[in-house]
């Protein structure tokens, strides 16, 4: 059997610097609120960060200059946190004020090393976070703001061997900090975390994911869509009219599903991949059922593959001439792709009959048995 395969994302709103699903004058509002708040907070906030990096590199901490310059930085600081808190309060009605608390600037204790200053900041970094603000998840600033607290953690490498342990380290105090919050900014921390661990190929840190991911709390991207298509199936039933695809035939040409003339009454839509050892089993038995005259006369087969890689399209292309008088079309991006999505394909394989003139769906057999059965019994 193949499962799904979901690819990890994070769902970022394209709309700069930020989008949201109402109407256009609510989002020109939303935009114009943060204009304003980044131009209130961007001298200041330079400023500080200016501040920050020659207080937390100067060498002589007991000179009175230093001492001034620490005084200077609280000063700041109180204040710019207050701009954040009023402007918050200021624009709490919009979604946009939900990324105003990831400017707070944490306090510094200037006394210690800078490696210690850092671990700090990292140690605060969430403080002033509200996880259960759904709104975190749908702005770009967000992935920024998550990419500076990974590098704060960078900062510590003294070795390319610590920055595995370093970003792990990082993984699991971010997501304990999200835990408790709404499963869906949970679910947004995993998944930023799994992204990268996984684009960069870090073993150790895909493993500490492993009891997040198993948590049914945590609502990732892919359990999301898979708690989706599960409830999806539940509306894909008998009755129904199956929904139109287009796709391109093993031939080149292009296939669209409402359009295709047929003699038969029936249309059996058989989603499968040529690596799916469950797959080869029914087609197996599958192939030489359909080719009886009298099935088909009755019943046309739409096999459409779900094969992605370089090696399963080659077990594709070599399978299919061996089943002839069936149409074979593949979807490019597999399981992922819109019409997996729109049938609500979890696994291989799926088999789903439908009226050839209605496109209304017959039965979804589980099973070259019970389509056998039903076959019959018409």
């Amino acid at each position: 059997m193949k499962h799904i395969r979901l690819c990890y994302f994070i769902i970022l709103l394209a709309f700069q610097p930020w989008q949201c699903l109402a109407q256009k004058d609510s989002i020109n509002l939303e935009n114009k609120a943060f204009e304003s708040f980044s131009s209130d907070i961007l001298t200041e906030k330079e400023y500080l960060m200016m501040l920050e990096q020659f207080l937390m590199y100067y060498d002589d901490t007991t000179s009175a200059f230093y001492i001034q310059g620490v005084e200077e930085y609280h000063t700041r600081r109180g204040k710019f946190n207050e701009l954040v808190r009023v402007r918050r309060k200021q624009d709490k009605n919009l979604s946009i004020s939900s990324i105003y608390a990831f400017h707070y600037v944490p306090e510094i204790p200037w006394s210690r090393s800078p490696q210690q200053m850092i671990k700090n900041i990292i140690r605060h970094y969430f403080d002033s976070i509200d996880f259960t603000d759904l709104n975190i998840a749908k702005s770009v600033h967000s992935i920024e703001w998550m990419n500076h607290y990974v590098n704060l953690h960078m900062q510590l490498a003294k070795s390319h061997a610590q920055t595995d342990s370093l970003a792990t380290a990082a993984a699991v105090h971010a997501i304990e900090s999200a835990k408790n919050g709404d499963p869906v900014i949970y679910g947004w921390m995993v998944d930023y975390f799994y992204n990268g661990f996984e684009s960069n190929n870090l073993p150790a840190g895909m493993k500490a994911l492993t009891p997040y991911l198993a948590d049914p709390r945590c609502l990732t991207s892919k359990r999301m869509e898979i708690e989706r298509r599960l409830q999806g199936t539940e509306t894909l039933k008998p009755g129904i009219k199956a929904p139109d695809f287009t796709l391109q035939m093993s031939d080149g040409k292009v296939f669209t599903f409402y359009d295709y003339q047929t003699t038969a009454s029936e249309i059996l839509l058989l989603f499968w991949s040529a690596d799916c050892a469950h797959c080869l089993e029914e087609v197996e038995k599958l192939y030489p059922f359909s080719q009886q005259p009298a099935v088909k006369d009755k019943m046309d087969i739409i096999a459409i593959s779900l094969d992605e890689t370089d090696t399963e399209i080659i077990q594709w292309q070599q399978k299919i001439t061996k089943l002839k008088n069936w149409k074979h079309l593949r979807a490019p991006e597999g399981i992922n792709s819109k019409i997996a999505n729109d049938y609500f394909i979890l696994a291989t394989p799926v088999m789903i009959l439908v009226d050839a003139s209605t496109h209304q769906i017959i039965a979804l057999p589980e099973g070259f048995s019970e389509l056998q059965r039903i076959s019959l019994q018409q």
